[in-house]
This record gives structure tokens, sequence and C-alpha cells, in this order.
């Protein structure tokens, strides 16, 4: 599998949109919000893959530090509120580990870089950066754009998730190569974003 923007939408409608038919009622208070929230992107990112196609590793990804990074204290501002969600974004991603077992092909978007260029063995696959104020920039065009109505603007919101999350959010592969001994293995990386 890999991220679906629909997926967002779904449980972004289920707390703010009382016209779906999955409506449970919207939050009543910032703590419920903050869980919401939190809940509604954590399951989104759950399918996420590194390029070798290895999944996100359970309960790696950081969604108390989402949740905690949101205030909801944004002064009515788009500009507070955008910040806002940057901030429990980037918090999302630090420190996550994807799986290891399949390796980065040797050819692709992003090349590997070391030794022959080819994989033997992958080791870690974690999470090394997270371009901050992507969100925010993305949020930010939406916030202060008018909707239609409540389906119109999650559709926004999540998208701009969703971009966020595939443009910034960066995996560093390591492993070794397919030098023969006594030379080899050599050590290798690939550095990559997620789908």
């Amino acid at each position: 599998m890999t991220l679906h923007v629909s997926t967002l939408v779904t449980e972004l409608r289920k707390f703010g949109d009382e016209k779906f038919s999955g409506f449970t009622g919207f939050p009543s208070s910032k703590a419920d919000a903050k869980t919401a929230w939190t809940n509604a992107y954590d399951l989104y990112a759950a399918t996420a893959i590194d390029i070798s196609g290895d999944f996100i590793v359970t309960g790696s990804a950081n969604a108390a530090g989402f949740k905690n990074s949101l205030s909801f204290d944004t002064g009515g501002t788009s500009s507070s509120a955008a910040a806002d969600f940057d901030a429990a974004f980037v918090a999302y991603w630090t420190g996550a580990v994807f799986a290891v077992g399949i390796i980065p092909p040797p050819a692709g978007t992003c090349p590997n870089v070391g030794g022959t260029s080819t994989f033997g063995v992958e080791t870690t696959s974690v999470v090394s950066a997270i371009t901050p104020d992507v969100l925010k920039t993305k949020l930010l065009s939406v916030l202060n754009a008018p909707a239609s109505d409540a389906h119109a603007q999650i559709q926004l919101i999540a998208q701009a998730f969703h971009e966020a999350t595939m443009e910034s959010v960066t995996v560093l592969i390591t492993g070794t190569d397919t030098t023969p001994t006594p030379a080899g293995p050599l050590p290798i990386t690939n550095t990559c974003g997620i789908s």
C-alpha cells in the first residue's frame, strides 16, 4: 500500500462534516480535537512506505508528539493554525522507523550511493529529515481561501497534508552492497521520500 489522501479525507469528515454519513460528532473540547486529529493523521500515515516498499514500523512515528504539539491556541489566525499543524507534523515524523527486509532497487527515483550501487543487505531505514514549513505554507493557502462547504474544505486540508507528507519527509536507508570479500561488502545508502 501507499499513502491515500482519501483515507485522511474520510477520517477528517468523521468529526468535521456533519453531512457525512459516518459523522460521529464535533469534538467537544480541545483535548478531543487533539485526539481526533492525531488519530486521523496516524491512521492515514500507517500505510506509508519507503523507497524499498517497507512499511513504517507500528508505533515508531510520534503520535504523542503530534497530539502534544497541537495547541489550538491560535488566536483565531490562519497563520497560527497552519504553524500549529506544521509543528505537529514535524513532531510526528521525527525519529520514525521503517521496517527492513526489502532492499532498495538498484535504479530508480533515488539512486543508491556507494560501492556497486546495489544493496546486498538493508540494515536501517529511518526518517532523517522533515522539511519544516512545507505543510504550513500549503495549509495557509487553504485556510485563507473561502470554502463552499465542510467536505470541500476537508478535501483541501487533507490534500495539503498529503502533499506535505510526500514532499517533506526524507528517509535514509543504510546497508552494505554486493562487493565480494575480501574488498566488500561496502557501505551503501539511499536517501529518498516516502509514498
